[in-house]
């Protein structure tokens, strides 16, 4: 899943139970919608409950609408995902970001939630 795509999720956008889920990229490559398949019981579906919940509980954000990733109610930005993803010295860490797997993919949910949650500097 590239950065720019994820900046664009909404909750709806990423429909799941604990035992499976799907990641619903509504412009993908070629402006071309696609589905990425989160098989369960995953890191990736537990870092997308949790989320969900600290978003409702925390942020105030309603459960069924609106940005997936968000910080003080606005929609994250592209440069705070890549600085996550990027943060990362060691080329086999940046691998893992950037392969296509559904594990892959849980890691890179798990270092933005992990980031959001962090308090703010100032």
């Amino acid at each position: 899943m590239r950065i720019s795509e994820a900046v664009e999720l909404d909750v709806g956008d990423v429909p799941f139970t604990e035992r499976k889920g799907i990641v619903r990229v509504r412009l993908g490559k070629g402006e071309k919608p696609r589905d990425i398949p989160l098989p369960g019981p995953s890191s990736a579906l537990r870092a997308l409950a949790a989320w969900r919940a600290h978003r409702r509980d925390q942020l105030g954000m309603p459960d069924d609408a609106g940005p997936l990733f968000v910080t003080r109610g606005e929609r994250l930005a592209e440069r705070s995902i890549r600085d996550v993803v990027t943060s990362h010295n060691d080329v086999n860490s940046t691998v893992v970001y950037t392969g296509p797997r559904a594990d892959h993919l849980a890691s890179a949910i798990d270092g933005v939630i992990r980031r959001l949650r962090e308090p703010s500097p100032g």
